[in-house]
């Protein structure tokens, strides 16, 4: 009798499919994190469709062109200048800033900084990989390191004194639950836990808290505990904007970047 060999293709194909699964579930999006800030006269971004180069558009989405011809991290932005941490060696990464209308361009701040998190004083905080539970301060020109904060900050945003960030250690705060806390002497200082939420991705724009959770973009008003949804069903990645609009990304098979108009609710898809 002759063997059918339909069984081993069977197998075959779930095997590869197999793979597949599991090669979905350690890279879920496909590429790398779409990295966003916003100044007050540009939006910055990483470029999904470019090997997450630097790119500005403007406050408003429109006008989308190349800045950098760089790989980058991390990213933050304070009025005209740009501070990142490039990729072109993980071991070695280096914190830069970058002012588009400067002859020089970009300079190279610290070689041990390599996350910045966010301006505040006019002092630049940042994470140092040899001191994982401290967060430094310094000056636009790299210049007078200072401790602001014993603890590793994960993540934070600045607005009128007050700083909102969120932490990885249990001896600094709960896990990853969204603190807001003073700017006083150049250090963070009375860390409070005014919104009993956990997320990774936030911002905040004239005192209203933006933030992703549960497959949804929503909003707290200053000194509330109300939470309002903007939008629903997906997961964001990236969230930064101005007065006017929100820009945001979303995780799937590849990086989505959206405008959101904040006056009559509507979304834009800039980049696909």
């Amino acid at each position: 009798m002759r063997k059918s060999f339909f069984p081993y293709i069977l197998g075959i194909i779930a095997v590869l499919g197999g793979f597949y699964l599991v090669s979905t579930l350690l890279s879920p999006t496909g590429q790398e994190p779409l990295r966003l800030a916003a100044s007050s006269d540009a939006v910055w971004f990483s470029h999904p469709l470019d090997d997450q180069k630097l790119y500005r558009m403007g406050p408003d989405g429109s006008n989308i062109e190349k800045a950098l011809d760089q790989a980058i991290s991390c990213l933050w932005a304070d009025g005209s200048n740009v501070y990142y941490t490039d990729v072109s060696d993980p071991a070695e990464a280096r914190l830069f800033r970058f002012d588009p209308f400067s002859k020089s361009g970009q300079e190279v701040l610290r070689l041990d900084g390599r996350k910045p998190l966010t301006v505040i004083d006019s002092r630049l905080l940042y994470q140092d990989p040899a001191a994982p539970d401290i967060t430094y301060s310094i000056n636009f020109d790299g210049s007078d390191r200072k401790t602001a904060y014993y603890g590793f900050v994960r993540q934070a945003v600045a607005e009128d004194g007050l700083i909102y960030f969120i932490t990885d250690k249990r001896r600094s705060g709960p896990r990853r639950l969204l603190q807001r806390a003073e700017w006083k002497d150049g250090q963070i200082v009375g860390a409070q836990y005014p919104y009993p939420l956990t997320t990774n991705t936030y911002t905040v724009i004239d005192g209203i808290l933006y933030f992703q959770a549960d497959q949804a973009l929503m909003m707290i008003p200053p000194d509330s505990q109300d939470h309002r949804t903007l939008k629903g069903g997906r997961k964001f990645s990236a969230i930064a904007g101005n007065s006017q609009y929100l820009f945001y990304s979303t995780s799937g098979a590849t990086n989505r970047l959206f405008r959101f108009d904040l006056s009559n609710r509507t979304e834009t898809l800039l980049i696909q």
